[in-house]
């Protein structure tokens, strides 16, 4: 199953273009972590707030995650992510 899902870096510092909000689709989501496709490559060691949205509603639920690792792949990028508690 997948997702769409949008995120924002959580660990850069506070300006203008550090708060974008960008989106990707995540897959294998479990109650670990989770994988995202992105457009652009996410950096190791960066916590990303993510608003992953409630089903049947406009609500979404913020969930932070850490990136483990990046990897370019059909003109895109996939990482994973583990759910921070």
């Amino acid at each position: 199953m997948s997702q769409m899902v949008r995120y924002e870096s959580a660990s850069a510092p506070t300006s203008p273009s550090s708060l974008a909000v960008a989106q990707g689709m995540a897959h294998n989501i479990s109650e670990g972590g989770m994988s995202l496709r992105t457009a652009t490559p996410l950096r190791r060691g960066e916590v990303l707030r993510l608003h992953v949205p409630l089903p049947g509603g406009p609500s979404s639920v913020p969930v932070s995650s850490e990136v483990l690792w990046t990897k370019e792949e059909d003109g895109g990028f996939s990482s994973g992510l583990q759910f921070l508690a």
